[in-house]
């Protein structure tokens, strides 16, 4: 999972940026403002491996060369035979922008692989001619990854996947990018139309790709039997005899490869029949579109009245049922008012009733209240009558009393003076 993540990181931070153009298919779609076209990507690609096959040989050569330990230059020749292939099935990929990444990601191998990978040890004294090619390789792939797209962080994550993803058998063997890619490029949605340039496309490749493989074939040829003389326990004069018997069959197959120069005329021939036939089944694909679109938009159409003519008598339908439940619903309501209002008198009624009863038994309350209250108040009014009365007899008698003992007074007093 996490080397998936790596990888998954790495293909959108270099290309999956952005949308951009209107290619044929694959990455190369989503690749944000591309400085070079997919065209010149895939030559650059096509060079590269040219490019990547002279330096191994030459690296390897001179380690042979300097070198009397048989391990060593079979090692050496084991380098060249490896390494050229394993380049070829990087950097030859269909989609451009997919070489490009498995192509940095091998280049980046190859270096971790000589300088502190299973392969640190294969050359000896001479591992430095190894690690100076291989670094001279991953220099140049960097420079046309940054030529086709600023990718600085896509350089960042695709050697945090080389070190989680390192070499640890032959260079054959490697883990390669393409598991992911596969995956990436299959979620890919493309046309009709897209598919068959893409086929076009995979026409050109493949003969680009078998001019690279016929010119690599002698080259191979002589690096394998290079190896198998190398097994032998055969003398130098021995080996030297037989590699020129080997360079001499080399030449003879440099010489067959040559007659080539005919074949790409009748594969361009071939090739034009081929696009003649498949431009013809793009048309035809063409028309059968328009008229399947036309018989799509008819039954669309069709379709579409008659749902707005069941839409209408639905609607109708409802409508009328709308109708009837409403007007049940009133005459409900109705029934229930009146019933409610009925209900309303006959309590209204009753509380009268109990209200005017409660009236009457208060004011026959009230009334021997009254009548109670006057009596106790005449009772009292004449008590306080009868106590006047006596008071004012018991004045009145004192006071004649009273009188009556001045006027004695009086007279006695008159008497004596007279």
């Amino acid at each position: 999972m996490q080397k998936q993540r790596g990888l998954f990181l790495f293909v959108f931070a270099l290309a999956l940026t952005g949308c951009h153009g209107s290619g044929s298919g694959g990455l190369i779609k989503e690749v944000k403002d591309p400085k070079i076209s997919q065209r010149e990507l895939r030559m650059r690609m096509i060079e590269y491996v040219r490019h990547w096959t002279a330096v191994v040989e030459i690296a390897a050569d001179e380690i042979g060369f300097k070198s009397d330990d048989t391990t060593l230059r079979r090692n050496a020749i084991r380098w060249k035979m490896d390494a050229v292939g394993a380049c070829q099935t990087a950097a030859l990929r269909d989609d451009p922008v997919a070489a490009l990444m498995d192509t940095f990601a091998l280049a980046a191998q190859h270096t971790q692989y000589f300088e502190t990978g299973v392969g640190s040890n294969l050359f000896g004294p001479y591992q430095g001619i190894a690690v100076a090619a291989a670094k001279e390789l991953e220099a140049e792939i960097e420079q046309v990854a940054f030529e086709f797209t600023d990718g600085e962080r896509g350089k960042r994550l695709v050697y945090e996947w080389v070190d989680q993803n390192p070499i640890r058998g032959s260079l054959l063997n490697r883990p390669t990018t393409g598991p992911v890619l596969a995956r990436h490029a299959s979620s890919v949605r493309r046309s009709p139309f897209a598919t068959l340039q893409r086929v076009e496309e995979r026409i050109a490749n493949g003969l680009e790709r078998l001019d690279l493989y016929i010119e690599a074939a002698p080259h191979q040829a002589r690096w394998q039997a290079e190896y198998v003389i190398e097994q032998q326990l055969l003398t130098r004069e021995e080996k030297n005899a037989t590699l020129r018997q080997v360079a001499s069959m080399s030449a003879s197959l440099e010489q067959l490869s040559k007659l080539q120069t005919d074949l790409p005329e009748l594969v361009a021939a071939e090739r034009e029949k081929l696009t003649e036939l498949v431009q013809s089944e793009r048309q035809e694909i063409g028309r059968l579109v328009d008229e399947q679109r036309v018989a799509t938009l008819d039954a669309l159409k069709v379709e579409r009245e008659t749902i707005f003519e069941e839409v209408d008598s639905q609607r109708l339908a409802t409508l009328d049922t709308l109708e009837k439940e409403r007007e049940a619903v009133f005459d409900q309501i109705r029934k229930e008012r009146e019933a409610v209002l009925e209900a309303l008198r006959e309590e209204r009624r009753i509380i009268l009733d109990a209200v005017d009863e409660q009236r009457r038994a208060v004011m026959a309350d009230v009334d021997r209240l009254a009548t109670k209250a006057i009596d106790e108040s005449v009772g009292r009014g004449m008590d306080m009558i009868d106590s006047v009365f006596r008071r004012g007899a018991l004045f009145g008698g004192g006071g004649l009393v009273l009188l009556f003992c001045l006027g004695l007074a009086f007279v006695r007093l008159t008497r004596k003076r007279g």
